[in-house]
């Protein structure tokens, strides 16, 4: 499976607390046949414990370009770990991952500068 996007923990809460600008990039994928946004368990995770907006989370769950990723392989923890050293959290390590193995174009973040040189689209928490 490929998406489009991957949203990071601060895209999903942005969503969850109304950030026009993470539900524009959602419409201009929604407008691409066949294209889709991935939510990593793990960042909807730290999004809703966060303290986002449950309702909104549930809506964003279910729009239908919308596919939350079950959580990582428990084969993958040393890799995990690795890139949560570099980027210093679980969520950012998973969406960089899933970009750097080509299941994603971009990671959808608050916080480009934390992904290094990766292709991220930024949004803001309005």
């Amino acid at each position: 499976m490929t998406w489009r996007v991957i949203l990071d923990a601060s895209a999903i809460g942005a969503f969850a607390n109304a950030s026009i600008h993470v539900g524009e990039v959602l419409a201009e994928i929604a407008d691409e046949p066949g294209a889709t946004v991935g939510l990593p368990v793990e960042a909807l995770t730290i999004a809703y414990a966060a303290g986002s907006e449950t309702g909104r989370l549930d809506l964003l769950v279910k729009r239908p370009n919308v596919d939350v990723i079950p959580a990582a392989d428990v084969d993958e923890w040393r890799r995990i770990a690795n890139a949560m050293r570099l980027l210093g959290s679980y969520d950012r390590a998973v969406a960089a991952l899933l970009v750097i193995d080509g299941a994603a174009q971009y990671v959808v973040t608050c916080d480009p500068q934390a992904y290094g040189g990766l292709p991220t689209l930024q949004v803001w928490r309005d």
